[in-house]
């Protein structure tokens, strides 16, 4: 089985780029990957711009066996389960099974998945709840990786009004809370605020946590060219931090997405050879633009000769890797209007 979320969105800009060649042995053309079955499961906010609205405008899911253009209209009045009161439409997705800190009152971690009972109504199932220990996050404000082989699941988060950086290991299956801490960064002098979430992936070819972060003058939305963005190496095994380097501004100013980590979008991607790709903003003209760095196999900073989105007309708000070379960038168009209710955006 595999599961999609689905946001309902006008793209602004799809773009896919040739990436670098390389060798990817997980993208073989020969040895396509097939699947006999699947279920996508429409994730639907009815009101307003969805998820990241402090109000509860209604968020539906249905669950549908197909996608493909000559299958009936996926309706939704009336139909699909109401997930408002308890869930958000951001969650990490993992195969058939969401993982996510929910608005819930009780407070704590959540699996859950969605079945279809007898007469093919939506419901949702909850594998595992647990509270938390420690350290609390906030729904929505965190960000996320899966480490190894994928049965730790890592949290990070800000903490004390965004001026310190926890952390939490939990156990994929039963959501078990494996350990916790803060992380031994500190806001440099004369910053006030660190980013949000930040967002943090797992690199296999050095077995290592990467967590990208912004050091910011004073919380809130801030001023790119004002901020710095940092780059924290992590030990997954002990969650100590290795080296916490700033990125120079003319490569990169702030991180894009950092707010929410990756619960509704991708800003972070790895092709088959080891890269890996960062979606971020620089100033340009007045207005952030938007940049897509790399950082090479064997490497810990950004190739300052490599920017995979070179002439940008907005910010990147999603860049996802697709194999074969090729990846998928979809950006906004500033021409349309730059606020979160226009049509450029969702």
């Amino acid at each position: 089985m595999k599961n999609f979320k689905f946001f309902l969105m006008a793209f602004a800009a799809l773009v896919v780029l040739a990436l670098p060649a390389g060798c990817d042995p997980t993208d073989d053309p020969e040895k396509p990957v097939i699947k006999d079955t699947y279920s996508f499961d429409l994730f639907v906010c009815a009101v307003k711009h969805g998820g990241m609205s402090k109000n509860k405008n209604g968020t539906f899911v249905r669950s549908v066996s197909a996608l493909t253009a000559d299958q009936p209209r996926v309706e939704f009045t009336g139909k699909g389960v109401d997930i408002t009161e308890n869930y958000t439409l951001e969650s990490i997705t993992r195969g058939r099974y969401y993982y996510q800190v929910p608005q819930k009152a009780t407070g704590g971690f959540v699996k859950f998945h969605i079945e279809r009972d007898a007469s093919g109504a939506e419901k949702i199932v909850e594998d595992a709840e647990v509270p938390f220990k420690d350290k609390v996050y906030s729904a929505r404000k965190y960000t996320h990786a899966w480490v190894g082989d994928s049965t730790t699941l890592v949290i990070v988060g800000t903490a004390d009004n965004a001026t310190k950086i926890q952390w939490t290991k939990l156990s994929e299956k039963t959501l078990t809370v494996e350990s916790e801490g803060n992380f031994n960064i500190t806001l440099p002098e004369g910053y006030g605020a660190f980013s949000t979430s930040g967002l943090l992936t797992y690199r296999k070819s050095d077995q290592k946590l990467y967590y990208f972060y912004i050091a910011k003058p004073a919380a809130g939305m801030g001023d790119a060219a004002k901020s710095v963005t940092y780059i924290a190496i992590i030990d997954p095994k002990t969650m100590a931090v290795e080296s916490n380097t700033a990125v120079p501004a003319e490569i990169m100013e702030e991180t894009a997405g950092s707010a929410y980590g990756e619960l509704m979008q991708n800003m972070i991607m790895q092709d088959g050879a080891g890269n890996l790709y960062l979606a971020g903003l620089k100033t340009v003209d007045g207005a952030e633009m938007g940049i897509l760095r790399r950082i090479k196999p064997g490497e810990k900073a950004f190739d300052p000769t490599w920017n995979g989105f070179p002439n940008p007309e907005g910010k990147l708000l999603t860049v996802q890797y697709l194999g074969y070379g090729k990846a998928l960038a979809y950006s906004r168009d500033e021409k349309l209007g730059t606020k979160i209710d226009s049509r450029s955006h969702f």
